[in-house]
């Protein structure tokens, strides 16, 4: 994304320097409108921004979003490979954890959470 960003402003340089500016808001404009489905989320934030954010912050702000993106990828790779590597490599002497209730009626592994226990920072979703 940050290529990208350069690119559009690189374009827009070169276009006010023969004459032909491109406003602020068509910069902006532009790079909401060129987001995949991916980023449709802070396209939308961007979008509805009153009154639109400058360049800048809009590169910014997608720029987060796609750190953001690869660091839950990362997270979610790594919390497979982990998953994987315990389910193939387990001995009879790991037995497996007990999950069940606890003297409270409630799960163990639940016991003191509040709401939204299972809620990360790297959901693929709203749902």
């Amino acid at each position: 994304m940050h290529a990208y960003c350069h690119e559009l402003k690189l374009l827009s340089d070169q276009l006010a320097n023969v004459d032909a500016p491109v406003t602020v808001t068509d910069l902006v404009l532009q790079l909401i409108t060129s987001l995949n489905e991916q980023y449709e989320g802070i396209a939308m934030v961007l979008q509805h921004d009153e009154p639109l954010p400058s360049f800048y912050r809009a590169c910014s702000s997608v720029i987060q979003e796609e750190t953001r993106k690869n660091h839950c990828a990362a997270v979610t790779a790594k919390a497979a490979d982990t998953a994987f590597h315990a389910s193939t490599g387990r001995t009879d002497k790991n037995p497996p954890m007990d999950y069940g209730k606890s003297e409270y009626g409630r799960s163990k592994n639940m016991a003191g959470r509040g709401r939204g226990h299972s809620r990360g920072h790297c959901r693929q979703g709203w749902g």
